[in-house]
């Protein structure tokens, strides 16, 4: 089986974007609130959590200098952002006063998309040892 593997080049690429993604984030939240007519959501303030994981979480790779498949890449990197659009239409519909429980099927999107993540990168560890 032939995987694609990583490179530290790649990951520190993506260190900077999740920092630029948080940044951002935080910039829309502020500017958000301000134009919401003092009405705010925990969602909205909070939003600049989600990139901030994905960003540890890829120190952590690099430190430890683990080898990760193109697939787990991509699927980590999917799941944080379908869980940051979650968190945002949640923020959203909050501010503009009202509330919806479709926003399960993002957490729960998200939260399948991290986990296969994980699982094919534990499948991968076993492949190559």
């Amino acid at each position: 089986m032939i995987l694609c593997i990583l490179d530290t080049k790649t990951i520190r690429k993506t260190i900077k974007i999740y920092i630029v993604v948080t940044v951002i984030s935080i910039i829309f939240s502020y500017i958000y609130e301000m134009f919401s007519y003092g009405e705010y959501s925990n969602y909205m303030r909070f939003l600049f959590v989600v990139p901030i994981i994905g960003e540890i979480t890829y120190e952590i790779i690099y430190f430890l200098k683990i080898n990760i498949t193109r697939a787990t890449y991509n699927l980590f990197n999917s799941g944080i952002a379908i869980l940051m659009s979650g968190m945002l239409i949640k923020g959203i519909i909050n501010i503009s006063g009202r509330y919806t429980n479709y926003d399960i099927i993002y957490w729960i999107l998200g939260t399948i998309f991290i986990l296969s993540a994980i699982i094919i990168q534990i499948k991968y560890k076993k492949i190559e040892e």
